[in-house]
Formats: structure tokens, C-alpha cells, sequence
């Protein structure tokens, strides 16, 4: 689930997250991922801010299911949260439950850190998640995230990659009128991403990576952000943005993006991955249904 903006204006879509946490002690989910972007920045008020974070605090206590927040560039409240942002509100479970053996979560007085992995051992697959906004309203991430990143791509001894952020890294992600043009350690972590698809090694600032010999696949790169559906296989994977509960001008799609209209107060907009030994199918529940379906493997 991802861009549930509670705190924009008539978009208190908190009923979206209370319905996923009704399905969910009678369905067959492992674990389940947050995209970001709850929308704490929407004004200045700070009592609005708390109201926001206890009402999606409340709506995510799936008990002993795991669940992981990735940080949104509409998630920031500095002066409320401090360094450590959202995580200790919403990664309760992989600060205080997860086994160390499957997950782990990065925290940072200097830099936020936000980010973790998690590992299914039935689907034999990593899943490693980003924080994108590490330390900013924007996108970024610090130079310790690259490092994590290449150092849990190196070690993995998993069949399996997928990797979850809020930003997508490729174009197909890009508003056309607002394209984010990405700083270099954004521009890194794509690249690190493409040698790691194509078994290539590669350098930045001091940090090396060498992807010839790993054996995992990376199947797939999940995002929110965009507000529309969107997917491609450019950087030689499949990267693919969801639309969420966010709105987007017609005129700001790129080629090939989509967007399914359907009522934001009374609807749901969320997606299952589905992972065996080997294949891979993203499902959509609600909005879109079945054509936004994917095949990834």
C-alpha cells in the first residue's frame, strides 16, 4: 500500500488501511510493506501532524505480522520527530519483533537511516527497503544507505531480490512536467541497482562493488510516488510504480502510465506480491483489478 496522503486535504483515507488490516488475519500474507507518503508536511499545524501518526499507527498494528514502513518526501515533521523520524512510530515491529536471523532495520542519529531488509525463507527471497528521503523533504540517500545497499547485495545468499522504495529511480516514474532529476548519490544507487541486474562491477566516491560472481536475481523494483501505474525493464529489470491515493494531471503521465479512477473515500488501491520458488505475479485488489496486474517472472 503506498501514498495514502491522510493528511491532504479530503484525503483521510485511513478506512483504506483499516480494511487491509481486517483482510489480513484470514489471508495467506506474510508480511506487508508501506510505500510512504502519509502526508505529514500538509500545513504547519503539528496537531494535525500527531493526529495523523496515531491514526496510521493504529490502522498498521497487525500484531505478529510484520510490517515496514518506507519513508515518503511527504513524511517529514523534523521539529516533531527528530532524527529518527517516523520509524519508531511505524517500524515498531523491526525495531522490537523481527527475528535478527530475517530482518533488520538501519537507524541513524546522523543520517535517519529508515532503511532495512527482511528475508522470506518460503519464497527463498531478500526483500530490501529504501529510504529514499533520508534527511530531506525531497529524495536522497546518505552514503552509509549505498553502503548497506551494495553490502546486503554482495552477501545475499537468497534466490531472490526485491527491493521496495517510495521514489521510483527510473523515468517511468517522472511527472512530464516535473521531472526530478536525480542528485549523484541517487544517480548511485540506480547505477548499483543496474550492475548488480547485469553482473557488472562499478565505483562511487570511495565505494566499490563488485556483482560478477553473485548468484541472486533482482526481480523487481516496487515504488510509489507517482500517482499513476506505470512499469519498465529499461535497466534491464523490471522497476514499476503504483498509483496509490494520490492525484496526478492527465498531462503529467508519461508514455504508457495509467491511472484508475475510482472513489479515494469508499475503495481500496493496494497490491499483493506473490512469490513461489519461480514465479513472481504483483496483484492489484481494488482500483484497476486485474489489468493492472504483472507478470514479473
Amino acid at each position: 500500500v503506498t501514498d495514502v496522503h491522510i493528511g491532504g486535504p479530503n484525503g483521510y483515507h485511513i478506512e483504506q488501511l483499516r480494511a487491509l488490516k481486517r483482510l489480513l488475519p484470514g489471508s495467506k500474507i506474510d508480511f506487508v510493506v508501506n510505500g510512504g507518503d502519509i502526508g505529514l508536511d500538509v500545513g504547519e499545524d503539528e496537531k494535525e501532524a500527531k493526529r495523523v501518526i496515531s491514526l496510521t499507527k493504529e490502522a498498521t498494528d497487525y500484531g505478529d505480522i510484520p510490517y515496514f514502513f518506507c519513508k515518503g518526501n511527504h513524511d517529514n515533521k523534523p521539529n516533531l520527530l527528530g532524527r529518527k523520524g517516523l520509524s519508531p512510530y511505524l517500524n515498531r515491529f523491526f525495531l522490537s519483533k523481527v527475528d535478527p536471523k530475517k530482518g533488520r532495520i538501519v537507524l541513524s542519529d546522523e543520517n535517519e537511516g529508515g532503511y532495512g531488509y527482511y528475508i522470506d525463507t518460503k519464497s527463498d527471497t531478500k526483500f530490501i527497503f529504501l529510504n529514499t528521503s533520508e534527511n530531506v523533504r525531497g529524495f536522497n540517500v546518505s552514503k552509509e544507505q549505498l553502503r548497506f545497499v551494495v553490502n546486503e547485495l554482495m552477501n545475499a545468499s537468497e534466490k531472490k531480490i526485491v527491493i521496495i522504495s517510495h521514489y521510483c529511480l527510473n523515468e517511468c516514474g517522472a511527472w512530464n512536467r516535473y521531472p526530478e532529476v536525480l542528485n549523484e548519490r541517487m544517480q548511485a544507487l540506480r547505477r548499483i541497482e543496474k550492475d548488480f541486474a547485469s553482473r557488472e562491477k562499478g565505483e562511487f566516491d570511495g565505494l566499490l562493488w563488485d556483482f560478477r560472481n553473485v548468484s541472486p536475481q533482482l526481480v523487481f523494483h516496487l515504488s510509489g510516488d507517482s500517482h499513476f501505474n506505470s512499469e519498465s525493464r529499461s535497466d534491464g529489470y523490471l522497476i514499476a510504480s503504483r498509483q496509490g491515493y494520490g492525484g496526478v494531471d492527465k498531462e503529467d503521465l508519461p508514455l504508457g502510465a495509467s491511472v484508475d479512477d475510482f472513489d479515494k473515500h469508499e475503495e481500496c488501491d493496494f497490491d499483493i506480491l506473490v512469490l513461489t520458488k519461480n514465479h513472481a505475479k504483483l496483484f492489484r485488489v481494488g482500483a484497476g483489478e486485474n489489468e493492472k496486474d504483472i507478470d514479473i517472472l
